[in-house]
């Protein structure tokens, strides 16, 4: 399961902590596959955005030294309108600024567990949801093949070839005009810790 990149923006060490054992309960409860960012300024946050690009989810604290949550909000909203935004923060007179950045919710410190499985069932209820498989045509049955199983998809003319990963092919006839060969490579990424991270 692709894993949920997850930031974590406070200057308070123990509330990042604290929050990190909130986010593994709900991803163990949940059944989450999760990487957690943790971030102690608004600016080390945008700093590394685009070290992030499969980020997902910011909770972002509002008091900060420096630049503050909302704007730090502000800021990753003029070049990314989708990662979803969730504040987390000791004071309640800043509810309403946090629908200027199309916020999912705001939290008031100290969240609970409940809090957070709540949060994170309405990110995966409004989240768009990812196919990973794809349905083929073969022999003149349809058959589904989990993306993951698939190597490698070599088309010419009016053949397609899938390579599976146990070293099996696949030939589909498609009834398309002839066209140049195209290889297109699933690439299996593995995301490396990011310095930032909890030890």
């Amino acid at each position: 399961m692709k894993k949920i990149q997850i930031a974590v923006v406070d200057d308070d060490i123990l509330q990042q902590r604290f929050m990190d054992t909130l986010l593994q309960t709900t991803a163990k409860e949940l059944a989450l596959n999760i990487q957690v960012h943790f971030f102690d300024s608004g600016e080390a946050f945008l700093f590394s955005l685009e070290d992030l690009p499969e980020l997902v989810i910011a909770f972002l604290d509002i008091q900060m030294k420096g630049l503050n949550g909302l704007k730090a909000a502000q800021k990753v909203r003029e070049s990314n309108q989708t990662v979803t935004l969730i504040f987390v923060t000791a004071f309640a007179e800043y509810a309403l600024e946090s629908y200027g950045v199309n916020a999912l919710d705001y939290a008031l410190k100290p969240i609970t567990q409940e809090k957070m499985t709540q949060v994170f069932k309405r990110y995966l209820a409004q989240r768009p949801q990812e196919m990973n498989y794809l349905l083929v045509d073969y022999q003149g049955y349809p058959h589904k093949l989990n993306l993951q199983d698939i190597v490698y998809i070599e088309a010419a003319k009016h053949q397609t070839v899938l390579t599976l990963c146990n070293e099996e092919t696949l030939t589909l006839n498609m009834n398309t005009k002839p066209e140049p060969i195209l290889i297109f490579e699933l690439v299996h990424r593995t995301t490396e810790p990011h310095q930032n991270e909890l030890p």
